[in-house]
This record gives C-alpha cells, sequence and structure tokens, in this order.
C-alpha cells in the first residue's frame, strides 16, 4: 500500500512561521472509527462505523520548541504547516503487514487538537486484511514552556 500526501506549491514541510513554545497535556472526548476487514479464508469480517471509540485511554502529550517539529508522546514529528496559533504535523509508518499514517492539526486559541489515523493492513490475496480510519477530538491543558 502507498500513501501519496500532495503538498500545494509553495508550501513545503518547513513553515516560514513558528508558533510559540508550548506543553499540552490531553484527553479524548470523542473519537470515530471505521473499519473494513476480511478473516483468514478471505470472507468479509467488519465493514462499519463505530459509534464511540477509544484510540488512547492513556491521554497524549504534544511539546512544541518552535521549527518543524512537535514532540507527540515522546517522539519527533515532522510539521507540514502552521501559521499563527495552528499546527498541522505528520506521521507515518510501515511494518511489513501494515501501514498507517496519523494528521494532527493542533489549534492554540481553541486548546483543542484533532487527530485522524488511516491504516491499510495485509497482502494482495485479501486475506486477514483491512483498512481503517479514525478520528479524534481532544480536550487539552496547555502551558507556555
Amino acid at each position: 500500500m502507498v500513501i501519496v500526501f500532495l503538498i500545494p506549491s509553495g508550501q513545503g514541510l518547513a513553515a516560514d512561521y513558528t508558533n510559540p513554545s508550548f506543553s499540552a497535556v490531553c484527553k479524548e472526548s470523542s473519537a470515530r472509527t471505521y473499519m473494513a476487514a476480511t478473516d483468514w479464508k478471505g470472507k468479509e469480517d467488519k465493514n462499519s462505523w463505530s459509534k464511540k471509540g477509544t484510540a488512547s485511554p492513556e491521554g497524549w502529550e504534544f511539546r512544541y520548541k518552535g521549527g518543524n517539529k512537535i514532540e507527540i508522546d515522546g517522539k519527533d514529528v515532522p510539521v507540514v504547516t502552521q501559521h499563527e496559533g495552528v499546527i498541522v504535523a505528520l506521521s507515518h509508518g510501515s511494518s511489513g503487514v501494515g501501514s498507517n499514517a496519523w494528521l494532527y492539526a493542533v489549534h492554540l486559541g481553541l486548546k483543542r487538537v484533532v487527530a485522524s489515523m488511516v491504516n491499510g493492513y495485509g497482502h494482495a490475496d485479501g486475506k486477514l486484511s483491512g483498512i481503517l480510519t479514525t478520528s479524534i477530538e481532544l480536550t487539552c491543558d496547555f502551558s507556555s514552556n
């Protein structure tokens, strides 16, 4: 599976604007997940949206010290773009069985964060394979660094 993100011309991964440093401890206030999956035989197993969901019951931690990276739960994540009061970051990974990407939008004025994840896993034969997406709204306690 290949995930491609297009960035409009003139916008690179390093933004010209840098927001002030902050840290935030966040809790999930709502989440929804969609999943379509197959079992070991390739038979459809799931194809539905959850009514509620919990992606991370432990909470989330964000630290930003300026520049083009934000620390999320102890890991540096590239800032895709930002402007005054808003930071958008993207992380991605692959395990050989699945690939995923997380996109985060941090709004300093609203003191909220939204995060969305897409994931595809399995193999071309369609057995024990699936796709899923999760969207999460976080409420946060922000402090200046």
